[in-house]
């Protein structure tokens, strides 16, 4: 039979938002193959998968490191900018 802590149930898990996790990896490389990856249609999700980063590093990332969000933003307009009408 599998042994309980003490005080906990059976069926109890953690919640999965408050793991602390190690520290994503961060380098100069880093702004410029997501700027490649937004620029290829990538959505924020496909990018972390990418790095094998969880979501909330990209957003916080996002947060911390201002030319990497300014890269995804300028990625994301040129994939939706229209042509100029005459």
């Amino acid at each position: 039979m599998e042994e309980v802590a003490p005080g906990v149930r059976r069926g109890f898990r953690p919640d999965p938002r408050s793991y602390g996790g190690r520290p994503s990896e961060w380098d100069d490389r880093t702004v410029t193959i997501a700027r490649t990856l937004a620029a290829l249609g990538a959505t924020d999700l496909e990018i972390s998968q990418a790095f094998k980063v969880s979501i909330r590093a990209i957003r916080r990332w996002k947060l911390q490191y201002p030319e990497f969000r300014e890269a995804l933003e300028m990625a994301f307009a040129a994939r939706f900018r229209l042509p100029s009408m005459p």
